[in-house]
């Protein structure tokens, strides 16, 4: 029978071992408080991490939540993804879209263009909406 690898890591002074292989989005699932906001990045030994990153023996976490300007940065950044990703599964073929730009802020949500030949419609906004 093998041992299995453990890496230790230290959050509020604590220390807590984990598999190896660990994502710090298992940990930050292990630390979540129910009636506090969802943690959006942890900082690793001072350094932002993803929270699809694997888990640094040693590393000493904070985690950073959507109630952080950092963290509501993070969940924008993800929705933004997110969008042009559902554009250009709904677009059907990617050499339909030449460029899609986000430019600045109006009101409260992003002023984006898209070029190319795909069609650009009431429709195709309310499919990409839903595909998000």
């Amino acid at each position: 029978m093998t041992e299995e690898r453990t890496i230790t890591c230290v959050i509020d002074g604590k220390t807590f071992r984990y598999p190896e292989g660990t994502t710090y989005q298992d940990i930050a699932r292990d630390h979540q408080q129910p009636d506090k906001p969802a943690v959006a990045l942890v900082r690793a030994n001072g350094k932002l991490r993803e929270l699809f990153r694997k888990a640094e023996d040693g590393a000493k976490i904070e985690f950073v939540d959507l109630s952080t300007k950092i963290g509501q940065n993070t969940y924008v950044r993800s929705l933004l993804l997110l969008m042009l990703k559902a554009i250009y599964y709904e677009a059907g073929d990617n050499r339909l879209i030449d460029k899609i730009g986000v430019h600045f802020v109006v009101s409260g949500g992003f002023y984006c263009t898209m070029t190319g030949r795909a069609e650009l419609t009431e429709s195709f906004l309310e499919r990409v909406k839903n595909r998000m």
